[in-house]
């Protein structure tokens, strides 16, 4: 790994020897003070000190396939990484303890909290966005599909409403927050007041494929 510094475009420090066969994630902490790296090729997710470039203690997680997604929550509170293996591990930052491990069943390639924290995006090889309850820490509903190849890439955008994917094959893909909830009679509401009516079987086949059927309109007397 090569540091430098964003304002002059110095190298800051000498290059660190982290990890065998390359680094594949990295991300700081929201105070900067922590930066953690995923290893490609040997599996392990470490913490550096960003004062001293020293590594913190020993390795978070050892013997993962292929790290190649981390993240910090937006609070700093909780660490997120993802691997080849389809392990999405959570820890607490405050006590670096696992919190929370859920299996995905492909590649795991790229991770994002929502704004909130309470929702982690995961980009799959299936062309597919899961997504998880990151306090439950189970997942939200099913897959949501869109893409055609790897998503290597997530993120929300700054009010939370939605989320943007970005796929191998160059293609990009918005979702809009009720691709993710849970509450399927609040996502119906949502759409008929979008419509001003209730959505046919049809419709709600071809725009909301990803959850079951919810027929009519009682919020608005459809």
């Amino acid at each position: 790994m090569f540091l430098w510094d964003a304002a002059t475009g110095a190298q800051l420090h000498d290059r660190l020897v982290a990890h065998e066969g390359g680094a594949a994630a990295l991300a700081f902490s929201p105070d900067g003070r922590t930066l953690v790296s995923g290893g490609f090729g040997d599996g392990r997710v470490l913490r550096w000190d960003t004062a001293t470039w020293e590594p913190i203690s020993e390795p978070l997680a050892e013997g993962l396939q292929r790290v190649f997604a981390a993240t910090f929550s937006p609070d700093g509170q909780m660490l997120a990484a993802g691997g080849f293996d389809g392990s999405v591990i959570v820890w607490d930052t405050s006590s670096w303890e696992r919190v929370h491990e859920v299996t995905i069943e492909d590649l795991v390639l790229s991770l994002a909290f929502s704004p909130d924290g309470r929702t982690l995006a995961v980009g799959t090889s299936a062309g597919q966005v899961e997504f998880i309850d990151a306090g439950a820490g189970e997942r939200i509903g099913e897959p949501v599909s869109g893409q055609r190849d790897w998503v290597n890439s997530v993120a929300f955008a700054p009010d939370g409403e939605t989320l943007v994917a970005g796929s191998e094959d160059g293609s990009i893909e918005l979702l809009g927050t009720t691709a993710w909830t849970d509450d399927v009679a609040d996502l119906g509401s949502t759409l008929c007041q979008v419509a001003g009516r209730g959505l046919t079987a049809a419709e709600w086949a071809e725009f909301v494929s990803f959850k079951p059927y919810e027929p009519g309109c009682p919020s608005i007397g459809g």
